[in-house]
């Protein structure tokens, strides 16, 4: 194993005094709590890209699948008459695939809010 503390022969100092030298002989930025945000409004405006629309089109069109097949399902399940318990189960699966795909679309503008 390698030992970092061990004392150099030519300049006589530890990597902590090294460390340390270089720390305060360093230019530092002022404290400042606006100064995340000044940097931020200095970068260049963010692209939209092509992918992101087809991405965004994908799920929509997802989504609309998902809803017809359900009001199908469900006018299907209304003709016979009764309900069972897979029915129930089908139409849950249907309304959870659809929350699901919602989620995955309007989640990354809320990421991109929480970064900020």
């Amino acid at each position: 194993m390698k030992n970092n503390n061990i004392e150099k022969k030519e300049t006589g100092m530890t990597d902590e005094a090294l460390r340390s030298l270089l720390k305060s002989a360093a230019l530092q930025a002022p404290p400042s709590p606006w100064f995340t945000r000044k940097v931020m409004n200095r970068l260049p405006e963010k692209r939209v890209r092509t992918a992101a629309w087809i991405e965004y089109a994908v799920y929509l069109m997802a989504a609309l699948a998902t809803v017809i097949y359900a009001v199908i399902y469900g006018a299907g399940v209304w003709n016979t008459g009764y309900v069972t318990v897979g029915n129930i189960t089908m139409m849950a699966i249907c309304f959870g695939l659809f929350c699901s795909i919602v989620f995955l679309m309007v989640e990354p503008w809320f990421a991109d809010e929480s970064a900020k």
